[in-house]
């Protein structure tokens, strides 16, 4: 009964989510429909009424920022209707297997926020990619800025020679100021899109040129100086929480052999693990020990240089 209310809840949730996009087009078609006094009378409060914009939270928001920067094709629903499967899916099982609701909840959690870590070490991984390579990013705008006549005509020139790791990023910034966004603010969120402080010092020096005309190729050379400097402790730190997290990943995957081995040479230590009380509270403490280091590593990668 447990199991099937929990369900319940959960594809309710999956539902709503999955019908958002839906509502939302069938508002906007209504909005711009003007085919008669009447219904343009009506028009603007039933869109009102219909109109569930998730767009407008702020968790939905990050998230397409993180899928952008990290290259991930679908949209927030489709990540968390993905999530809410699977929790569903392996509490179920892990409450059969187990009756337990606490180790289902946490089976449950842990496997419904997996694409989510998907997503985020992805995202940390194209960062720190985009980092390695701020110095012939930098080197290259040089390059062109001292042969333009002005800032956006060097940005538009540098687009094709920019590294791969970062080209996507220069081209959205040449888009955003292509359409009528503001230098500053386009220039901003590119560093906050790059994600290091390198970006975001470069950002300020070119902001500071749009809004004082100074010259600031010396800055820009300094700031090369700075990033040669500190590249080789940048890569060191990057090689090491590589096999941190690759090494919990190892882990865990053993772990999952080693209990799966013991079953098929004695079922009977199905028993212990998945019956016996203790059993159970050792597997699911081992289980969230695992994780909790997963995630550990995860966290390290968020420093910024």
């Amino acid at each position: 009964m447990i199991i099937w209310l929990l369900f319940s809840v959960v594809f309710s949730m999956g539902v709503f989510l999955v019908i958002t996009p839906l509502l939302q087009q069938i508002s906007r078609w209504l909005r711009k429909r003007t085919t008669s006094t009447f219904y343009r009378g009506i028009r603007k409060d039933y869109g009102r009424q219909i109109r569930l914009d998730l767009h407008n939270w702020a968790a939905f928001r990050r998230l397409e920022i993180y899928m952008s920067v990290a290259g991930m094709g679908g949209s927030p629903y489709v990540l968390s209707v993905i999530s809410l499967l699977l929790f569903t899916i392996f509490f179920g099982a892990a409450y059969q297997l187990m009756h337990s609701l606490v180790s289902g909840a946490v089976l449950g959690t842990m496997t419904g926020s997996v694409p989510f870590i998907y997503l985020w070490n992805t995202y940390q991984r194209k960062q720190q990619k985009m980092a390695t390579v701020m110095i012939p990013t930098v080197q290259n705008f040089i390059g062109f800025f001292t042969e333009s006549e002005n800032l956006a005509g060097a940005i538009y020139k540098a687009g094709p020679t920019m590294p791969a790791d970062i080209s996507g990023e220069w081209r959205r910034l040449i888009m955003d100021i292509e359409t009528g966004e503001a230098r500053e603010n386009s220039i901003l969120t590119f560093a906050e899109r790059v994600g290091n402080a390198w970006a975001q010092d470069f950002a300020d020096i070119l902001v500071i040129h749009l809004e004082t005309g100074s010259d600031i190729v010396p800055s820009l050379f300094k700031l090369i100086n700075e990033m040669q400097n500190a590249m080789y402790n940048e890569a060191k730190r990057n090689t090491l929480l590589s096999i941190y997290r690759y090494g919990t990943m190892l882990m865990i995957v053993l772990a999952f052999l080693i209990v799966g081995f013991n079953i098929w040479i004695h079922p009977i230590n199905k028993i212990y693990y998945f019956a016996d009380p203790g059993g159970k509270k050792f597997v699911t403490m081992s289980i969230l020990v695992l994780f909790g280091s997963f995630i550990g590593a995860l966290q390290l990668g968020k420093k910024k240089i």
